[in-house]
């Protein structure tokens, strides 16, 4: 179940990025253009913001499903190289940068505490 839930948050929190773009590039929405820039830019500083303490957090905080992190570094990837392709390359590349400080730092502090990524298998 707690799985379920944690892949139910991560699609339709995607899903609603995803569709922002989708209205802002391919329809013309200028607004949806701006709450999707302000929805990126703002998670984007918020994660790399973590990375300072993401070695101080619980392990058990750190819990993902199984290939979860597949699907994360996926998604990521396709919104920066949709924002790329579409000319906003300042976006994109922090996009890709907080997506590589967020992973290596979680990496970083399981690896401290001497545990394999906690990933439930399905």
């Amino acid at each position: 179940m707690k799985s379920t839930k944690y892949w139910m948050k991560a699609i339709i929190g995607d899903a609603a990025i995803a569709y922002l773009i989708y209205l802002w590039l391919f329809q013309g929405g200028e607004g949806a253009g701006n709450v999707a820039l302000f929805v990126i830019w703002s998670l984007t500083i918020l994660r790399i913001l973590s990375c300072f303490v993401v070695d101080k957090v619980d392990t058990e905080k750190l819990w993902r499903p199984y290939k979860f992190t597949a699907y994360h570094i996926i998604t990521d990837l396709a919104v920066a190289y949709v924002l790329a392709w579409f000319g906003y390359f300042a976006t994109a590349g922090i996009v890709f940068v907080s997506l590589v400080l967020m992973e290596g730092a979680r990496g970083s502090a399981l690896e401290k505490k001497n545990q394999p990524p906690m990933e439930e298998k399905a």
